[in-house]
């Protein structure tokens, strides 16, 4: 791996990181009121969104595991449109599209009410991703399947999944 691929590898686990911790000390201090209520008229609560993130770190590491991957909702030549305008966009400013909705398999169903518990798995499941992640980012074919991008390489994965953290942070309250 050249000097600049693992200069780009150590800065996307440093943003990783620094986005895990500020997300749970974010909802960490939500009182626990809050944490069940949702944060807008037809939005999830603190307590759904912390949960749609552990499902998405749940899918991505049975993914890297040799699982299947959450299943691609967009042909070809949209996934290239979408990779070369919307993509990176996402990468640099950590906003996602208005009214972009996340698939079926990564909506919470129910909650863990007790927060700290909650807070706890999240945690520990980002700490497992960035972990296998790192494991495998020097290996050829070592992907993770996004429902309307396509196949991301892993670096690319990686600052997806943290720019997901910073928009879901930006919806607390």
């Amino acid at each position: 791996m050249s000097a600049e691929k693992d200069e780009q590898w150590q800065e996307a686990i440093r943003q990783h990181l620094d986005a895990v911790r500020a997300f749970v000390d974010a909802t960490s201090k939500l009182s626990p009121g809050t944490w069940l209520r949702p944060v807008g008229e037809g939005k999830w609560s603190p307590a759904e969104i912390s949960e749609h993130l552990k499902l998405v770190y749940e899918g991505t590491l049975l993914e890297l595991r040799g699982g299947t991957g959450i299943k691609i909702r967009s042909n070809w030549l949209l996934q290239r449109f979408l990779r070369l305008t919307i993509l990176p966009r996402i990468l640099k400013t950590g906003k996602f599209p208005k009214g972009a909705k996340s698939p079926h398999e990564m909506r919470p169903t129910t909650v863990i009410e007790d927060q700290p518990k909650a807070l706890a798995q999240f945690s520990s499941l980002a700490g497992e991703f960035q972990s296998e992640l790192v494991k495998r980012k020097g290996l050829l074919g070592t992907r993770l399947t996004h429902h309307v991008f396509g196949y991301l390489n892993a670096l690319e994965g990686l600052r997806l999944v943290t720019m997901h953290i910073v928009h879901h942070q930006r919806q607390l309250p």
